[in-house]
């Protein structure tokens, strides 16, 4: 006698598993972002003007979103790439 899963038995467990795996991942955001020190902020000077980034508390400076390049949107789409502005 082989014993078989209904697809209502499946959803039931299924959306137990992932409400549970949601409450625990809020659980460790919140722990985490408590634990951490508010981040300092650092500016760089570079060839193409100044950059604000942050540091963590271990010394560690990170800046996001920095381009690289001009956009490739419009009629730059299939161009070689561009320096990108100051």
């Amino acid at each position: 006698m082989s014993f078989q899963r209904s697809r209502r038995h499946f959803l039931k467990h299924g959306s137990a598993v992932t409400l549970a795996s949601a409450f625990s991942a809020g659980f460790i955001t919140r722990a985490w972002a408590q634990t951490d020190a508010a981040p300092r902020f650092v500016e760089a000077a570079t060839t193409h003007g100044r950059l604000r980034g942050f540091e963590a508390a271990n010394g560690i400076k990170t800046f996001r979103g920095i381009p690289y390049g001009a956009s490739t949107a419009g009629q730059n789409r299939f161009m070689p790439p561009a320096p990108a502005a100051k």
